[in-house]
Order: structure tokens, then sequence, then C-alpha cells
């Protein structure tokens, strides 16, 4: 009989215990999920605004894409840049 109570105190316990770790999970879950939405409203905020300073300057209406393939050729053109750079700063100290 005193078996039979410590059993179903100890599964009583185990039961809290899981239903704890359950409400941890769940809330961490929760969580995540709205890091995640706020993540994608900060990127739609970031597109309009990119967009929206390529048509001021430009005043055409440009899909992310473009502006994407833009930032992607002035990279290249920056990393030329620099090689030059540091090409004439190298004869400079020769």
């Amino acid at each position: 009989m005193i078996w039979i109570r410590n059993r179903r105190n100890e599964l009583i316990r185990k039961r809290q215990e899981i239903h704890e770790q359950r409400c941890a999970a769940a809330m961490l879950f929760v969580k995540q999920i709205k890091q995640h939405r706020e993540a994608l409203q900060v990127i739609k905020l970031l597109r309009e605004d990119i967009i929206g300073v390529v048509k001021a300057h430009t005043g055409e209406t440009v899909e992310l894409s473009e502006v994407s393939a833009t930032v992607d050729k002035l990279k290249n053109y920056q990393h030329l840049f620099n090689k030059e750079a540091m090409k004439s700063f190298m004869q400079l100290t020769q």
C-alpha cells in the first residue's frame, strides 16, 4: 500500500514536471514565432525604404531584384577601387 502511494506521488510529480517542460517549450516556440514575424516586418520595411529611396533619386519605380543587381555591381567596383588604392599605396611606400 505504501509502495502504491509512493508510486502515485512520483507519477504526479513527474506529470507536473513534464507539464512545466511543455509550458517552457511552448513559450519558447511562441517567442521564436514572434521574433520571426518581427524579422519579416523589418525586411518588408527595408524593402519599401530601399525602393522608396531609389524612386526618390531616379524617379523610376524599380523592383528589389534590380536594386540588388546594382548593389552587386557597386560592390565589384568597390573591390576594384580598393585594389587600385592598395597598389598606389604600395608604390608610395617603395
